[in-house]
């Protein structure tokens, strides 16, 4: 069935592609779009991620932590939509990833971090 295709073609592969960290992202501003239980929004062609959209109240006020979260949440989209079996898989697939990171991957994590933070303390 389809659902065994996707899933074997996204365990076969990395589920964050080359290019997803490349594509581009947007900032809309959710009351205006009077879209105000979004914080983010995929956008995709067939099967690939082509970057999202992001609150801008969002960006400016959540954690590293949390818009990371949002961004890899977006990113998956590729796979499937928000309810979706497949969606729901290969997310839950990435969030066991991010416990394996080595101690080097995890480091790196933290300096991205660590610069996150100081910049969005700049008035």
């Amino acid at each position: 069935n389809l659902f065994e295709q996707k899933k074997q073609k996204a365990s076969n592969n990395n589920l964050i592609k080359e290019s997803n960290p490349k594509s581009p992202v947007f900032v809309f501003n959710k009351y205006a779009e009077a879209s105000t239980n979004r914080l983010g929004e995929a956008m995709t062609r067939g099967n690939s991620y082509i970057g999202h959209w992001i609150d801008r109240e969002h960006l400016d006020n959540a954690s590293f932590t949390v818009l990371l979260a949002t961004w890899l949440h977006e990113m998956m989209h590729q796979y499937g939509g928000d309810g979706t079996t497949i969606f729901t898989y290969v997310l839950t697939d990435l969030i066991g990833d991010l416990f394996k990171l080595n101690p080097q991957q995890q480091a790196k994590l933290k300096a991205i971090e660590k610069v996150f933070n100081e910049i969005s303390q700049q008035p």
